[in-house]
């Protein structure tokens, strides 16, 4: 009744497969025409639909899978190229205050403090050009010469942390958000991150006093 799981997967790495595709093909047109995805947003446009039609035409002919949504590909595409792709929601959404990346996986911590998964598929090569476009305000690269690198973005609204081969696996990003929260014992616990005794033990401790250190790990 739920489907088949390899089914489902072969889906998704169909959907990913013609994704980056269609983005090869746009970003090689780009840079042949020398455009600019900030300013020439026109022509970055008329790119992505030549390229989807040229998709659609190889798959009427039998050598792709056809898109069920031409429309919603262009969309993404053009979303993956002037803006942060599928992570342009995380990165704009001020209740994320911590994303991390792993290769192409992509978790976050959402407004309660849980840890999710991004459900829009994405590569290695995307998360490495959203890092990089990430960094591109600032005067810092993340490259062979410099595979370890910090830096404020998003206008100074938060840090970002990457890191490559050989000083990592794959990449691996951490961007954190700079917030300023009154987070109460009550908060921790309607969260679900501090259990209502723990809570009343911490706060007849901290009346006490006594010298008292309280510590845990960021998020």
């Amino acid at each position: 009744a739920g489907g088949c799981p390899y089914a489902a997967a072969a889906d998704a790495e169909s959907r990913v497969d013609s994704y980056d595709q269609i983005r090869r093909a746009v970003l090689g047109a780009i840079e042949r025409r020398r455009l600019r995805p900030d300013a020439d947003h026109d022509a970055v446009s008329e790119e992505i639909a030549l390229a989807v039609e040229e998709y659609q035409r190889r798959a009427r002919l039998g050598h792709e899978l056809p898109l069920g949504r031409p429309h919603e590909m262009a969309r993404r595409v053009l979303r993956s190229i002037v803006d942060f792709g599928p992570l342009t929601d995380l990165v704009t959404d001020p209740g994320i205050e911590e994303i991390f990346i792993e290769g192409a996986r992509v978790t976050y911590l959402d407004g309660r403090g849980r840890l999710r998964g991004l459900t829009e598929p994405t590569s290695d090569t995307e998360t490495r050009q959203i890092v990089a476009r990430l960094l591109a305000a600032s005067d810092r690269q993340l490259n062979a010469k410099y595979p370890l690198v910090q830096a404020r973005v998003l206008s100074g609204a938060a840090r970002l942390t990457a890191a490559i081969p050989p000083v990592a696996d794959q990449l691996s990003a951490t961007l954190r958000r700079y917030t300023v929260q009154d987070v109460s014992l009550a908060d921790l616990v309607a969260r679900d991150s501090l259990g209502p005794q723990a809570a009343a033990f911490l706060a007849a401790v901290m009346q006490q006093r006594t010298r008292i250190v309280g510590s845990g790990e960021p998020g």
